[in-house]
């Protein structure tokens, strides 16, 4: 049961709250882990190889394609579900039922997968021996699916915490194990890929007894076909949202090389950082926000917006100008190509970040058709333009598809939603977040790449701190007279 002081009246105090504890934690957890793996790329550049990072970027891939098939929308229809229902059975039933499909389906996949997998891999990869990268990649993808489903019981029992501890612990066990197979037995991209089963199999088993406790075995075949039926209008919008996440890799490596392909996974991977600085912040998200606009908070949904804004904003920039510094200090030359790229993945990762503003908004009004088809529309132009980018620019033409794709698909899902935007007043803030990115993306496209200058370190510096006073006058002003009016309204009330 969710804590009594969790059931008094909430407000945006409470909210901030909650966002602010629960996701620290959470982005606690991945800054820990990613932040000790991009720590460690010094050591890891020393003892693999660019092509060896293609191959690990390659099974990872994999592992996201297979989740494709295991995931038709259920999950998300699940969440919209629970919170639509009043009855605690009712609730047990949708979390057992979709439970019960992402084990039981997933093997069914898995299986199919281990008998054809190898035949596809070798008619569309370069350089990619599915024997053993392959079959790690569908064992991994097989263990993972429960975890999904644990996540979002805790997130919606506002314990999304727990979750976190655990993976921190699975992570940093992974993570030791793969520098000792790295290091000191030389299994190089195999070694990498091989740490990640011990923690996949702790998590999954956490996941499997955390959910039978709360489902109590209270499941159904008819639960499981609504859910499904629900779901269904999503299928191409989770379908279409991950194949715009991975399809470069796989257009990559059959255009250029897994060689090519690790040194755009360093680029990406130190691109990501604000996904998972903010991976916290997005988990807690949808329960908040379906909650308020349930309840037509509309200043509560500002407040919390344009804090996520600055935040998301905030961490781009910083990624986009030093990206050059980090990669000088922490590599070698072999990876000095990644430079240039991963200011403009930042970009795209910037709008892929501000989707989780838009597709809230669209999946509160049940407007599922609508994702589905701005995210397959992003998808197709993604694939279109690698295909037409890559073979010019190589991994910048990557980089380029993906700024250019996620940009479309904020751009659409605004558009989707604007009347909530002008409700709430929003589009000056996002407009002005968006030039601030554009500009980081442009100023750095025109800064060397061969060394470190100290003139043009302290040039970022400032810019970042005329920025930084730029965002805070423009939107921190807009909460604290929300929080203001909150308190006078209380004042009111007692």
């Amino acid at each position: 049961m969710i804590n009594d002081s969790i059931e008094k009246k909430k407000n945006l105090t409470f909210y901030l709250g909650y966002i602010f504890k629960g996701g620290l934690v959470v982005s606690l957890g991945e800054i820990i882990l990613k932040g000790l793996n991009i720590l460690l790329i010094p050591i890891y550049t020393a003892y693999l190889t660019p092509k060896d990072f293609g191959i690990i970027a390659l099974t990872t891939s994999i592992v996201s394609f297979l989740g494709l098939f295991y995931n038709p929308g259920i999950i998300s229809a699940a969440q919209r579900k629970y919170y639509s229902s009043e009855d605690e059975l009712d609730k047990k039933e949708i979390i057992g039922s979709t439970y019960l499909f992402v084990l039981l389906f997933p093997l069914i996949i898995s299986l199919i997968a281990v008998i054809v997998g190898y035949f596809f891999s070798e008619s569309i990869f370069k350089d990619y021996a599915f024997y053993p990268f392959g079959y790690i990649a569908i064992l991994l993808a097989f263990f993972t699916q429960p975890k999904r489903i644990w996540v979002l019981l805790l997130s919606m029992k506002y314990k999304i915490q727990k979750s976190a501890i655990y993976n921190v612990i699975g992570g940093v066990v992974s993570l030791l194990l793969s520098l000792f197979l790295v290091i000191n037995l030389k299994y190089g991209a195999l070694g990498k890929i091989l740490a990640l089963i011990p923690s996949a199999i702790f998590i999954f088993y956490l996941a499997n007894k955390t959910i039978l406790q709360y489902i109590q075995k209270q499941w159904s075949f008819s639960k499981m076909k609504e859910l499904l039926i629900f779901g269904l209008p999503l299928i191409v919008a989770v379908w279409s949202y991950e194949i715009l996440f991975i399809a470069d890799r796989f257009i990559l490596e059959g255009m250029i090389g897994t060689e090519e392909l690790g040194v755009y996974s360093i680029a990406y991977q130190l691109a990501q950082i604000p996904i998972f600085l903010a991976v916290g912040i997005r988990k807690v998200w949808n329960p908040i926000f379906y909650e308020n606009m349930k309840n037509e908070s509309y200043d509560i949904v500002k407040g919390l917006i344009s804090g996520y804004v600055i935040f998301i904003t905030l961490i781009c920039l910083g990624i986009i100008l030093f990206a050059k510094e980090f990669v000088i200090l922490m590599t070698d030359s072999r990876y000095y190509s990644a430079i240039p790229v991963i200011g403009i993945i930042t970009g795209g990762i910037f709008f892929n970040s501000l989707i989780t503003i838009t597709n809230s908004f669209l999946g509160f009004q049940n407007k599922f058709k609508n994702t589905s088809k701005i995210a397959l529309v992003s998808a197709i132009l993604n694939i279109v333009l690698n295909f037409i980018l890559i073979p010019k620019l190589g991994i910048s033409g990557a980089a380029l598809a993906t700024l250019f794709s996620y940009l479309v698909y904020f751009v659409l899902g605004v558009y989707l939603v604007k009347d909530y935007l002008n409700k709430i007043n929003l589009r000056k803030d996002l407009l002005l977040c968006f030039i601030i990115i554009v500009s980081a993306i442009i100023y750095t496209s025109f800064a060397g790449i061969e060394i470190i200058d100290i003139k043009e370190v302290v040039i970022k510096i400032i810019l970042i701190v005329i920025l930084l006073g730029i965002l805070l006058k423009s939107i921190l002003p807009q909460i604290k007279n929300i929080i203001k009016n909150k308190r006078k309204n209380k004042r009111k009330n007692e």
